[in-house]
């Protein structure tokens, strides 16, 4: 029976890591994102 609960836990934990991973992605994504836009905007204003 603690065979069970511990690969269950351990499930819990890999999903846990891999929405963690997700989340991180998509918020540097978004950061890169901005940054670009700002580096566009800054090119404009100097033009």
């Amino acid at each position: 029976m603690k065979n069970y609960q511990t690969v269950i836990g351990s499930l819990f934990i890999a999903a846990a890591i891999v929405i963690a991973g997700i989340l991180i992605a998509n918020s540097i994504q978004a950061g890169f994102e901005s940054l670009r836009s700002a580096v566009s905007y800054s090119a404009e204003l100097l033009r």
